[in-house]
């Protein structure tokens, strides 16, 4: 994997961390900045990696991340329907108020039947407390 991004001149956009039942997916601090191609090949490695598991569960962890795009927009949607078509679910945590804001009004950019919702925590340990979601 580390080939292809350095070849592009940037770092995944996500930095997957396993967690026994479930996997946080969690967002760079500026991932608007990677290039296109960069989010492309990250969201075809992730979709791929999603359906290698049975019933995945992602959490989204907004903790680092300081801004959002519609292309990213549609990359959580794409990820987060690919789950539930599995039968697992996403989920998102540590968005500030401002980005989840942001979300919204992207969201509203998206065809109606490529939306979608999240539940949200407000930190890690409180979305465990949840589980499964």
């Amino acid at each position: 994997m580390f080939g292809a991004y350095a070849l592009r001149g940037d770092d995944p956009i996500f930095e997957i961390i396993p967690r026994g039942s479930y996997q946080i997916y969690r967002l760079t601090q500026n991932p608007v900045l990677h290039s296109y191609e960069s989010r492309h090949h990250e969201f075809n490695r992730l979709y791929k990696l999603l359906g290698e598991s049975p019933e995945p569960m992602v959490l989204f962890d907004f903790e680092q991340c300081l801004a959002i795009d519609s292309i990213l927009v549609s990359i959580l949607v794409d990820l987060t329907y690919r789950c539930r078509d599995l039968d697992g679910n996403a989920v998102i945590t540590n968005i500030s108020q401002e980005l989840m804001q942001m979300v919204d009004s992207l969201m509203q950019l998206q065809p109606n039947h490529k939306r979608a919702k999240w539940t949200l925590y407000p930190n890690i340990p409180a979305a465990e407390m949840h589980l499964p979601w």
